[in-house]
């Protein structure tokens, strides 16, 4: 799931650098600006791709899956001698 959320940044970074070409080439910001901001995503973006890939479903390890409920093995065993225990401590 978190893969997504990286993979979502990613684009972003891209759209920013989209961005600062379209304000170079509009000429309302010097090229020299830009290239210092299109440095700065190109780090973030490669840092985010490497996030992706870390994170992809496909990396995962899991555990395989536990039953739950009434003769799982998880229930309340021991729950009624505890309680009972407890009963005998209280003076």
């Amino acid at each position: 799931m978190r893969a997504k959320f990286f993979d979502d940044a990613r684009g972003s970074a891209a759209e920013c650098a989209a961005c600062l070409d379209a304000l170079a080439v509009k000429g309302a910001v010097p090229a020299e600006r830009v290239e210092d901001g299109k440095v700065l995503l190109a780090s973030i973006a490669a840092m985010l791709s490497k996030l992706v890939a870390y994170f992809s479903e496909t990396r995962l390890i899991r555990e395989d899956r536990a039953e739950y409920g009434a003769g799982a093995g998880g229930g309340n065993e021991g729950e009624e001698e505890r309680e009972k225990e407890e009963g005998e401590a209280k003076p």
